[in-house]
């Protein structure tokens, strides 16, 4: 598969939690901005927008809370329990690794969010691997055959974890075993005990802990 088949894929997985008429707005955009699309942004009252590397670009009309509420649930194959668990992290983890930030009126008990009485926007982030990112840095960050500790250090958006991802995939796939503490579900995008990215052959994640 060419880097451009990849790109256009995991985009065109990504907008399928959205509704049929914003479905079809976004496939109808150029392959370029489909490829380097970063994020969908969905505000209720307001129109969708996809995030690309000069701005956000608004392509639909304006969307309803109960669309949004549609496309939680889509995400998390309507489980309640999935759905309550993303809500108090404040976000869901979709099939493909797609992640979609929740922003809205918080139901706050025993000082932790346990859901949402309504939901304002979502923030889906078309989620990318690059393999091989990190082939050139990795020679640099190993001592007699074992990784060096070593800290990632980038402005937002820079790459940060999709570098550590393959350093993860890298280093495992030469045997070492590699422990994952995936806090935020990121790196490995677990859905249903299966890692959405490759992480390497020998390597065990510990998904959403603090």
């Amino acid at each position: 598969m060419t880097q451009r088949d990849y790109l256009l894929g995991r985009f065109a997985e990504a907008v399928k939690l959205m509704p049929q008429q914003i479905l079809s707005r976004l496939m109808r955009l150029p392959e370029e901005d489909k490829m380097s699309a970063e994020e969908i942004r969905l505000r209720t009252g307001r129109g969708v927008t996809v995030l690309l590397p000069d701005g956000e670009r608004t392509i639909s009309d304006t969307i309803s809370q109960r669309e949004l509420a549609a496309i939680v649930e889509i995400a998390t194959d309507a489980s309640v329990h999935t759905i309550k668990e993303s809500f108090k992290s404040g976000y869901v983890t979709a099939a493909g690794g797609h992640r979609i930030g929740i922003c809205g009126t918080a139901v706050v008990k025993n000082n932790e969010i346990t859901g949402f009485r309504a939901i304002s926007s979502l923030a889906v982030r078309i989620s990318k691997e690059i393999t091989g990112v990190s082939e050139t840095l990795l020679e640099n960050l190993m001592e007699d055959g074992m990784p060096l500790s070593t800290l990632i250090i980038s402005p937002p958006g820079g790459g940060k974890t999709t570098l550590l991802r393959d350093l993860i995939r890298n280093i495992s796939n030469t045997g070492i075993r590699v422990s994952v503490a995936d806090e935020r579900g990121e790196i490995a995008a677990m859905r249903g005990g299966m890692p959405q990215m490759d992480v390497g052959r020998h390597t065990d994640v510990l998904d959403l802990c603090p």
